[in-house]
């Protein structure tokens, strides 16, 4: 399988689709497999190697800000004054720490002065007291209570002893990020035969499903090349899927297309 040359077909001669329509599957199924890995693994391997210094940073800013504290039989107890505040911009953003939708903002006090309402002008955040931890997101609330974790004892040194272990999960993201990807991206080359099946049927060209499979997941060459690139440069741009789809089913009809020159339906 010529792989690049595939990619530059793919993407710039519509005319190629007929015969890449006639490829063996298995052919077709491991040129999408490879070009799911060289977009996205270098991609998850970058995001991945930035969690795991954001966990030092939060483990650095953990022991520095938050005080000692205990919690046991179902209530919480922390040393120093209180209320504490943090509201900060994740490092990067740009976000001012004073605006209300700062993306840190946490809320402590165990004296009963403040209590979730803290969080009302806030998008995301967490209040922690006495006896509950109320965790905000997306304007919806969502508490627990202690006292369900009577049994338990958990400390300062405890929590900081934990933190290390979040970069087990940045390690997973990168080898797991991939794989997953590349899953849904089959699942969307499945669906996508079955439309390039429709929309043959609609152009009156006879198209037997596996040669539609072909010719969606050559149409998803753009579409997953660009999809790596946002992810890793642009991944807030807004309404991308719109983007992707369409792109994907301009080459879908080119490619139905080019296959129908002589496989119209008598």
């Amino acid at each position: 399988m010529n792989f690049f040359g595939h990619i530059k077909d793919a993407i710039f001669v519509p005319s190629a689709y007929k015969e890449l329509a006639g490829q063996k599957i298995a052919i077709s199924l491991l040129y999408l497999v490879l070009l799911v890995f060289l977009v996205t693994l270098p991609v998850h391997i970058y995001l991945g190697m930035e969690m795991m210094s954001g966990i030092d940073g939060i483990g650095d800013e953990a022991q520095r800000k938050i005080p000692d504290f205990l919690l046991s039989d179902g209530e919480l107890k922390v040393e120093g004054e209180m209320p504490i505040v943090i509201d900060e911009p994740t490092p990067g953003t740009g976000t001012s720490s004073s605006s209300p939708s700062g993306d840190i903002y946490i809320v402590v006090d165990t004296t009963g002065r403040m209590d979730e309402k803290s969080l009302l002008y806030h998008t995301n955040g967490i209040f922690i007291g006495k006896d509950r931890l109320v965790q905000k997101d997306n304007f919806r609330n969502q508490t627990i209570y202690f006292k369900d974790f009577k049994d338990a004892t958990f400390t300062k040194a405890d929590m900081m002893a934990y933190i290390p272990w979040l970069k087990t999960f940045s390690i997973l993201f990168m080898i797991l990020g991939p794989i997953t990807v590349c899953i849904f991206k089959l699942i969307q080359a499945l669906l996508l035969g079955l439309v390039a099946w429709l929309v043959a049927q609609g152009m009156k060209v006879e198209l037997a499903y596996a040669r539609g499979l072909n010719i969606a997941i050559y149409a998803l060459t753009l579409p997953v090349l660009l999809d790596g690139i946002m992810e890793g440069f642009w991944p807030d741009f807004p309404m991308f899927f719109l983007v992707y789809y369409t792109i994907a089913m301009v080459y879908l009809v080119l490619g139905v297309r080019a296959y129908s020159d002589d496989e119209l339906m008598i």
